[in-house]
């Protein structure tokens, strides 16, 4: 498939099904710096409306990306947990793909791991079990709606400037109430998916 095949306009009206208003325009965003990197595209850090956001651009335009990015605003939309990253909303115009969510200063779990072990930043059991009690409620939350995240790592776990974690990154979840139409779509449930390492 190639990019062709979706349009702006195509993916705004799939997206609009949503109750929740998400669309942002390109020109309330001030890109600041970049501040990560994936298979999907870049991070930036930027400002909206007079606050500090995280930025996720698409770059790598092909259809599966795009397919992604439409399943992650959808499944963004409904959810709303202490313990899940806040999504703001998101830029589709003039072929641009970004998604805006809350900034989160002390990055991923899986830099203060590193960190830790590299002796800069000693976590503390206290912090660690805190941790892990908000990850498993943030997934608790996300079972409770019928959604399975099927890329829970370190990585994928936001931490505020307390230390507070928040659950991210959504492009590979499904819903678990989702009827399967075909052999195809039950084997796209135990296909797997995901970071090999977890």
């Amino acid at each position: 498939h190639n990019t062709n095949s979706v349009s702006s306009h195509e993916l705004k009206s799939q997206i609009t099904n949503s109750t929740v208003n998400f669309e942002i325009s390109a020109e309330e965003i001030e890109l600041q710096e970049q501040i990560g990197k994936g298979a999907y595209g870049v991070v930036y850090k930027a400002q909206y409306n007079e606050e500090t956001v995280a930025l996720k651009m698409l770059t790598h335009l092909n259809q599966s990306n795009l397919d992604e990015f439409l399943k992650e605003v959808s499944v963004l939309t409904g959810l709303r947990n202490a313990n899940i990253v806040n999504f703001y909303g998101c830029v589709i115009e003039d072929g641009k793909y970004w998604m805006i969510f809350e900034f989160l200063p002390n990055g991923s779990l899986y830099d203060l791991i590193h960190k830790s072990k590299d002796k800069k930043k000693a976590l503390k059991w206290n912090k660690v079990l805190n941790i892990l009690l908000q990850v498993a409620q943030g997934m608790n939350y996300m079972h409770s709606k019928g959604l399975i995240h099927r890329d829970l790592k370190p990585a994928n776990i936001l931490l505020t400037k307390h230390y507070h974690a928040k659950v991210s990154d959504f492009g590979l979840s499904r819903k678990t109430n989702e009827s399967a139409e075909s052999a195809e779509d039950q084997s796209d449930m135990t296909t797997f998916v995901g970071t090999s390492a977890y």
